[in-house]
């Protein structure tokens, strides 16, 4: 009786090495032919399966060196496209795969991340009454890149805040100044009578796609490597900032200038203000981040005009700052560390 269940006991246990040593005799077979990708995947299971064997580790991370190899050049192909979000997943992927690739490290200092965050408080009352119902509704921010394009970010309807991630690639950073608002609205999908659904996007307020006439001076970023310091355990001195009290409908056209004034960033603009700005810009050397601190706006509609209105609001308690809410957050942790100094936004007579 006990010899009976001992045969269907060893093949049982048997199983798994079985099924890994399969993996490995395919990841064998594809490396043969060059099929490198393929092969990392059927040792990657080898490895799950007998995580202590070293012959399935080394094979993986031979292969893996092709892999990366093979990405770095969809990396160079992306790049050349234009298309930095693909480009940058790939230089990951490499890092990962081949750690000791020193084109890999060298190229991975050129790029550098920024996040663009604010919030947005609505009467909403008013925005009800004043819109159409949808089937999906969605506030959402748009912003101008100092490349020309648009990124958007939606707007928490419970918080208002809204935050957006954006590369860069071989771009000094004082570019940074350079990211602007171009619109807030309302992102709506409706359904039509054929069964289609349609997209459309009602603006409240609208920058446009605008960019700076012209960028002068410069910020005195900091060369050498500084501890870097949590910026909320220094977010007091924003309560300190005065902004434009009024309520302000932005003009048809939009003009504006950057002077750059070593610690500060002076707009000139129409009505002299800067809502479509931000408010401060946080960097870190050290890990190449930058932090657009956009400030908390104050959209409201006027029944006289039949427009919208916008004005940046002032700080009167720390609880005021959505940043202490935003820094929650973990996957935006490396953001809330900066070099020290803080470049205040003003406006320019």
């Amino acid at each position: 009786m006990r010899q009976f269940w001992k045969r269907p006991l060893l093949l049982l246990l048997s199983l798994p090495l079985l099924g890994c040593s399969f993996a490995y005799d395919q990841g064998v077979r594809l490396e043969a032919e060059e099929r490198w990708e393929e092969a990392a995947i059927s040792y990657r299971e080898a490895v799950v399966a007998n995580p202590d064997n070293s012959a399935y580790h080394e094979a993986l991370q031979r292969v893996n060196r092709r892999v990366a190899q093979e990405n770095l050049q969809r990396y160079r192909e992306y790049l050349a496209a234009g298309e930095e979000v693909k480009a940058f997943a790939r230089l990951q992927a490499v890092r990962q795969q081949d750690p000791d690739l020193a084109e890999a490290t060298e190229e991975e200092k050129l790029w550098s991340h920024v996040l663009l965050s604010g919030q947005v408080r609505f009467e909403f009352e008013q925005l009800q009454t004043n819109v159409r119902l949808a089937d999906e509704m969605q506030l959402q921010i748009r912003f101008n890149t100092p490349a020309g394009k648009t990124i958007s970010a939606p707007i928490s309807s419970e918080s208002g805040i809204f935050f957006v991630e954006d590369l860069t690639y071989r771009q000094n950073a004082q570019i940074f100044a350079q990211y602007s608002v171009q619109s807030i609205g309302l992102q709506l999908v409706r359904s039509e009578p054929s069964g289609l659904s349609r997209r459309e996007y009602q603006k409240f307020i609208d920058f446009r796609e605008i960019q700076p006439l012209r960028v002068q001076g410069q910020l005195d970023f900091p060369t050498t490597m500084v501890p870097s310091r949590y910026l909320i355990s220094d977010r007091s001195r924003v309560l300190l900032r005065q902004q434009n009290p009024q309520e302000w409908s932005p003009p048809r056209l939009v003009q504006y200038e950057l002077l750059l004034q070593g610690d500060r960033i002076a707009v000139r603009s129409t009505d002299q203000r800067r809502e479509f700005a931000a408010d401060i810009l946080y960097w870190n050397l050290e890990d190449q981040r930058a932090l657009l601190d956009f400030g908390v706006y104050d959209l409201r509609f006027q029944e006289e005009n039949r427009n919208w209105t916008i004005r940046r609001q002032d700080y009167q308690e720390p609880t005021d700052d959505y940043l202490l809410e935003l820094a929650d957050n973990l996957a935006l942790s490396p953001y809330f560390f900066y070099s020290g100094i803080a470049y205040p936004f003003v406006a320019q007579p």
